[in-house]
């Protein structure tokens, strides 16, 4: 299952742009998302790469009898999300999480297995000069063991 080849010049260069996103990630040996939240969400320009790199064919394919399966093996992926908010996974504030729930299937769709998360929540409270050397500590600590 894949596109069907682009129609007009316009589309062509279009689409020749979309190839070359998805072969640069095919061809990464790990991935880094780094992200702040947005409406709850991710921003739009995430959002567009993510439209941009999930594609049939390149990405998932599909079959009748085993459903969609990835096609991107074998890649660690490091989340590092931020947020104003705290959105505590089995709390009532974790249903407005619509970027690390939303983060974590896409790319396990696409075939990524290996998904590690690092949260920077609360940035907009009071206390998060305080913590800041807390996040460093954490960050380095995921740099080092991805």
């Amino acid at each position: 299952m894949r596109q069907p080849p682009p129609a007009n010049t316009k589309s062509c260069a279009a689409w020749t742009g979309v190839v070359q996103a998805i072969e640069q990630l095919k061809t990464a040996d790990k991935l880094v998302v780094s992200s702040g939240m947005w409406n709850f969400s991710i921003p739009y320009r995430l959002k567009q790469y993510i439209d941009i790199i999930v594609q049939p064919g390149f990405t998932f394919t599909f079959d009748a009898d085993k459903g969609y399966s990835g096609l991107v093996k074998g890649k660690p992926l490091q989340l590092l999300l931020a947020s104003g908010g705290e959105y505590p996974d089995g709390t009532p504030m974790a249903a407005f999480d619509f970027q690390k729930p939303y983060l974590e299937m896409i790319f396990r769709f696409i075939g990524f297995t290996d998904i590690r998360s690092l949260r920077v929540e609360g940035t907009l409270s009071p206390a998060a000069q305080d913590n800041l050397k807390k996040i460093k500590t954490s960050a380095m600590e995921a740099g080092q063991r991805f």
